[in-house]
């Protein structure tokens, strides 16, 4: 099945919020989303993916150099917390874990959150027979 490319414009449309990111920039990143987004993904999901992926990793980018874009620090919601002796548990595994620090790194955005899903959902885990 062929698989239409993600565009700079397609890219604007969706998220108008990055209007101010430079054409080249968001057509390097659009490439580097697409070279992780494969067509082996299902054709409803391929897309979206790299629109999310794209958008995660320059709101990522604008964290880094200061700029507000609302990008979190936590690896998941909350599982549970305490006040005594303050302890704080986080749902998604931990970046001990290769898929707890995959998540951790999506989980800093909205954006990231939703590419992780449509990753996931593309990815199943391994199946017994």
């Amino acid at each position: 099945m062929a698989y239409d490319p993600v565009t700079v414009e397609m890219f604007r449309a969706r998220f108008p919020i990055f209007a101010e990111a430079p054409n080249p920039q968001v057509e390097l990143i659009l490439a580097e989303a697409s070279a992780r987004v494969g067509t082996t993904w299902k054709d409803t999901d391929y897309q979206p993916a790299i629109l999310y992926l794209t958008a995660h990793l320059l709101a990522t980018d604008a964290s880094q150099a200061g700029d507000a874009v609302g990008v979190g620090s936590s690896a998941g919601g909350i599982a549970s917390e305490s006040f005594g002796g303050m302890s704080i548990s986080y749902l998604g595994g931990g970046p001990n874990t290769n898929w707890g620090a995959v998540r951790a790194f999506y989980e800093t955005t909205e954006y990231g959150r939703r590419f992780y899903r449509i990753m996931k959902n593309n990815f199943g885990g391994p199946v017994a027979i």
